[in-house]
């Protein structure tokens, strides 16, 4: 029992040797398209969230705060 030990601590050692390498650094390069996107339009309304309710798109959508 006692001759086992030594050969499961070298089993383990062995073992746990592999997980101790540095991990090689890959850069990773992400190509984009750019696409120009026109929000605008047929935008129906634009509430920005300044503390009003009021319509930034020009179509004057004003909404009506309730309980705010």
């Amino acid at each position: 029992m006692k001759s086992l030990l030594p050969i499961f601590l070298v089993a383990a050692v062995m073992a746990a040797l592999p997980s101790c390498q540095k991990d090689i650094a890959t850069e990773t390069i992400v190509e984009t398209d750019t696409v120009t996107i026109n929000l605008s339009r047929g935008l129906i309304a634009y509430y920005p969230f300044t503390g009003n309710s009021n319509d930034s798109s020009g179509n004057n959508k004003h909404g009506n705060p309730l309980n705010g």
